[in-house]
């Protein structure tokens, strides 16, 4: 097993109050448990369901690669009150783990998400990890102060990101069956966000238009760490092409529909 595992298990893993994490959700969770499975007495978490389950693929620093993966883990699910869904996978064999528990919790929004962006690397596996299990503590991924304290995107950018993406448009993403304008692309400290318009070009079945309000927040951290213009762009389109900001089957945060 690699040596990144071995280091793992000599941490004394404990969420401290003070710790900023990467997860908003998991802040403050040190003053409440120090386990992993005790998210279950959470009012916050609810608990979906336990079960046997392969290795998460690409987590090779904690799971092994090769023939030292530990091949049989057990993934826990919890559901958080904004709606945000989480597995913690951990090992349960002392040929992986030395008989310390080890393993990871994942986004799982976010871990679907680094197959559908990462044509241009907009998000990275390790992006989804949330936090790390050692001998059955948890402990969270910590926020990187010096990029909180950077935009994701400059004013100049956003609005030539969303002029490239509205020119594009016809020759790429607006071939199918409806129609968008991309608009209001604003980016803060925290948060990047577009309003995307969308109309049928048949309207058939008197579906009518919808404005779909895009939350980029899951690439916000990789677009500050970008410093190239090119590869930034490249981010963007991937998330709004390749995700659910297009499908209107898809839309969660829909402003109106006629």
């Amino acid at each position: 097993m690699k040596s990144v595992l071995f280091a793992l298990l000599s941490i004394s893993f404990t969420l401290h109050a003070s710790t900023e994490c990467k997860d908003k959700n998991l802040n403050g969770l040190g003053d409440k448990i120090d386990f992993y499975y005790e998210l279950k007495t959470l009012d916050t978490f609810e608990y979906l369901g336990e079960f046997e389950s392969a290795a998460p693929a690409g987590i090779q620093d904690t799971f092994g690669s090769g023939d030292n993966t530990c091949r049989e883990v057990k993934a826990t699910y919890f559901k958080y009150i904004d709606g945000t869904n989480y597995a913690i996978y951990t090992t349960h064999d002392d040929y992986c783990d030395g008989g310390n528990t080890i393993g990871v919790m994942i986004n799982m929004s976010l871990y679907q998400s680094v197959f559908s962006y990462r044509r241009h690397g907009a998000l990275k596996i390790e992006d989804s990890i949330v936090a790390y299990i050692g001998d059955s503590e948890i402990e969270c991924v910590e926020a990187n102060q010096d990029l909180v304290k950077k935009d994701p995107l400059t004013k100049v950018e956003a609005q030539k990101i969303e002029d490239y993406l509205n020119d594009i448009c016809g020759d790429t993403f607006c071939g199918g069956d409806v129609d968008y304008n991309i608009s209001n692309f604003v980016c803060t400290k925290e948060a990047c966000t577009l309003d995307v318009h969308g109309s049928y070009y048949y309207d058939e079945d008197d579906n009518g238009s919808f404005i779909n309000k895009c939350d980029l927040s899951p690439i916000v951290d990789n677009l500050r760490k970008e410093t190239d213009y090119d590869k930034k762009e490249d981010m963007v389109y991937d998330f709004v092409v390749f995700g659910s900001c297009l499908d209107p089957k898809k839309i969660i945060n829909r402003i109106f529909s006629l």
